[in-house]
């Protein structure tokens, strides 16, 4: 009897007794326009606060949606929204003669960040708050 008491306190320790292993996250998406427009190719930013011990956040935005869930949830606390969006194609890394100027015409437009700083670096638009005990959160951004 003593060493099944001793068995089943071991077990419980063990387990921890259903504590959480880690910081609480809470799921957020929705989606992002710029003048009506959904975002084809961005990033959304979720910068803590100061005061706030949430980690910092990126989400990719893709055909006017994003989806910072899973291990990209947002923890308990307030965010600066950072949004930027792109037009172009990725940089190329490789290296191609030019020949002629027919062959410059056909290369990619290079990618191009297209929003206003009053959207990103110099944002305004309104804080994020994630209190404890959230639901999963929608929210979406109309940029004018």
């Amino acid at each position: 009897m003593r060493l099944m008491l001793m068995g089943a306190g071991l077990t419980m320790m063990l387990l921890g007794c259903g504590s959480s292993s880690g910081p609480e996250l809470i799921d957020v998406s929705g989606e992002v326009s710029y003048q009506s427009e959904p975002i084809q190719d961005g990033v959304i930013k979720f910068v803590p606060t100061q005061g706030s011990q949430a980690p910092r956040r990126t989400a990719a935005i893709k055909e006017g949606e994003y989806d910072a869930s899973g291990r990209g949830a947002l923890g308990v606390g307030t965010y600066k929204i950072e949004i930027m969006a792109y037009s172009g194609e990725p940089a190329d890394t490789k290296s191609y003669p030019v020949s002629d100027a027919e062959s410059e015409k056909k290369q990619a437009k290079p990618r191009e960040q297209i929003l206003p700083d009053k959207y990103n670096t110099k944002s305004e638009i309104e804080e994020l708050t994630i209190e404890s005990g959230s639901k999963a959160i929608t929210k979406n951004f109309n940029l004018e």
